[in-house]
């Protein structure tokens, strides 16, 4: 993603800033032409002058904020803000209790979008520029971070809170405010550092190297110049070359022109300002730095798609999930066409069997089984059952001898059965008892088994056990 910082005040050859990944540093661009033959990543993330940005303090709780919405948040600019206030793109971030809203019209969100569009460019985050400052450091005391260059100035007292300065005096009114302001850290370019003459003289700016400047005037100040050696040469030459001191009414040499007379008069109005609040100036040359992960900064005022991308774990589990789903759908149709086949398969046989139990009768498909079958069991119902009575008093003799019947046969007139026995007395015996219970049972031929025992035809009349049943219980 390529970072760039509009101006507050476009000049020519001065309209924005890109930041150099090489050379970690801001470079000048004319136009957004001049940004696309300097870099082919058509990602952009805008820092926009913060003077541009509404700023405001709520004390409302979270819970509060939360309640009002986005819609009502909006309205709580409504004081401050002469776009109406439903086109207004809110962000906040939270310090502690205090809540530091920020607002942006949605028709200059637009504008920017589309100016860059024209060449191509796609903005995605939008970030007003005094993010770039580092944050002041918590400690005992209070710092601040301020960055001064002919273009723009800004502040920044803490992670949430940041203003543009437009008018001094109300830059000073701020320090003021600050609690315990003991250290300010002041980033500006090398081109500057002559004009912070004063902060230097008067030993507000404790540098990380020592420079002893050959007047005598300038020998009890410790000068530790923080950035690179450009720098601290220039300002040693200044040193050696200047009294510690210079007179106030120093006339504006004729040979600058009047954009560099007022440059000139502000770098003046903003050291006397800083000189007024009696605390530690830090001056550095360092180039600020851009913001990481812009994107997911709380103050993105690009408007957020809805189409959010899908974390690794989520597409993972949502992979898994409709992996299941179609096991269990596949699953489920095995099931179904299984049982399908199963089903034709039944309708096949129950057809076969009920032709071999009808002499070949069809099976008619349009009415149900049981409809069919009923009216044909009922005759079956009322068939004679003295064969089946026989045998259920036969069979428990049978168990009770250790016999065991080979083969059953019958006609209309008698129980044909051929019984193994150990001995012709056990055959005896149950014929015996036969007759007995009413059943005269007649023994035929008895053959003798090559493994041992004998085989005897037993025949049990079924005309002599229907008359003999009443004699026998009368």
């Amino acid at each position: 993603m390529q970072h760039v910082w509009l101006s507050r005040q476009p000049q020519k050859d001065k309209m924005l800033r890109v930041w150099d990944t090489v050379q970690k540093n801001w470079q000048w661009l004319s136009d957004w032409q001049a940004l696309k033959a300097h870099n082919s990543d058509k990602n952009l993330c805008l820092y926009v002058p913060t003077q541009a940005v509404l700023s405001i303090t709520s004390d409302l709780t979270t819970a509060q904020l939360k309640q009002l919405g986005a819609a009502g948040q909006q309205y709580l600019f409504e004081d401050a803000s002469l776009t109406p206030v439903e086109q207004l793109q809110v962000k906040s971030m939270s310090l502690a209790d205090q809540h530091y809203m920020y607002a942006l019209a949605g028709a200059q969100i637009d504008q920017w979008q589309q100016g860059a569009g024209l060449v191509d460019f796609v903005v995605q985050v939008i970030l007003p520029d005094f993010l770039l400052l580092p944050t002041p450091e918590a400690r005992l005391g209070s710092q601040v971070a301020l960055y001064y260059d002919e273009d723009t100035t800004l502040l920044r007292s803490s992670e949430a809170y940041g203003m543009g300065v437009s008018y001094l005096p109300s830059l000073s009114a701020h320090l003021n405010a600050v609690a315990a302001l003991d250290e300010i850290h002041l980033f500006t370019t090398t081109q500057h550092l002559a004009q912070l003459q004063s902060l230097i003289d008067a030993n507000y700016t404790p540098l990380a190297q020592d420079i002893s400047p050959s007047s005598g005037t300038a020998s009890d100040v410790d000068i530790n110049v923080v950035g690179d050696d450009g720098a601290k040469s220039l300002l040693a030459q200044r040193l050696a070359a200047s009294p510690a001191e210079p007179p106030k009414d120093q006339p504006v040499p004729q040979s600058l022109n009047s954009q560099t007379s007022t440059a000139v008069t502000e770098a003046q109005e903003l050291v006397s300002m800083l000189q007024a609040t009696g605390v530690l100036v830090n001056v550095s040359t360092e180039p600020l730095s851009p913001v990481t992960n812009p994107e997911r900064h709380p103050l993105n005022m690009v408007k957020i798609n809805r189409q959010s991308k899908l974390s690794p774990y989520l597409k993972t589990a949502l992979t898994v999930a409709l992996f299941a789903l179609v096991l269990q759908i596949s699953a489920d149709a095995l099931q179904w066409y299984q049982y399908e086949q199963a089903k034709v398969a039944t309708k096949q046989a129950t057809a076969e069997q009920y032709a071999y139990w009808f002499d070949g009768e069809t099976l008619n498909t349009r009415t149900t089984l049981m409809a069919q079958v009923t009216p044909k069991l009922l005759p079956a119902q009322s068939a004679d059952t003295s064969q089946l009575s026989v045998l259920s008093r036969v069979a428990p003799l049978l168990q009770q001898s250790d016999m065991m019947a080979q083969s059953l046969a019958w006609d209309e007139a008698a129980i044909h059965m051929t019984v193994f026995s150990e001995r012709r007395e056990g055959l005896d015996k149950l014929v015996n008892t036969l007759s007995q219970q009413g059943i005269k049972a007649t023994l035929g031929s008895v053959a003798p088994q090559a493994d041992g025992g004998l085989v005897g035809e037993l025949t049990l009349p079924l005309a002599s056990s229907s008359t003999a049943e009443p004699s026998n219980v009368s």
